[in-house]
C-alpha cells in the first residue's frame, strides 16, 4: 500500500510481459473494473493521457460512459419505436373482429 495524496493506494501489477501497473484508489466510493489492454492499446492510452494532463483511468470512465449511454438510449428508442408500433395496429381486420363482437352481444340482448 502507499500513501498519494490523502488516498490510500492499492499497487497492483497487472501485466507480467507488459509491466503494465494499475493504481486504484481505495477511497473514491467507485466500483474497480479491471480491463485487459494489449501493450498497443495501452501506449496509445497513455500517450493521449500524457497529452490531455488525465489520467488513464479518467479517459476510460468517460469511454465506458459514452458507450453505456449510446447503447442505453438506443435500446430506449428501439422499445419506443416497438411500443408505438403495437399501438397503432388497427386494420380493417381489428374493426372487422370487433363489428362482429358487438354484432354478437346484440344478438344476446
Amino acid at each position: 500500500m502507499l500513501r498519494s495524496a490523502g488516498a490510500f493506494v492499492n499497487r497492483a501489477c497487472i501485466g507480467q510481459s507488459t509491466g503494465v501497473t494499475a493504481f486504484n484508489t481505495l477511497n473514491k466510493g467507485g466500483a474497480v473494473l479491471g480491463v485487459r489492454l494489449d501493450e498497443e492499446l495501452e501506449q496509445r492510452l497513455a500517450a493521449v493521457a500524457r497529452s490531455q494532463g488525465r489520467s488513464k483511468s479518467d479517459i476510460a470512465r468517460e469511454a465506458v460512459r459514452r458507450y453505456v449511454d449510446l447503447h442505453d438510449e438506443a435500446f430506449r428508442r428501439e422499445a419506443r419505436r416497438q411500443s408505438l408500433r403495437a399501438s397503432r395496429r388497427e386494420t380493417d381486420d381489428d374493426y372487422r373482429f370487433w363489428d362482429a363482437v358487438e354484432h354478437e352481444d346484440a344478438a344476446w340482448k
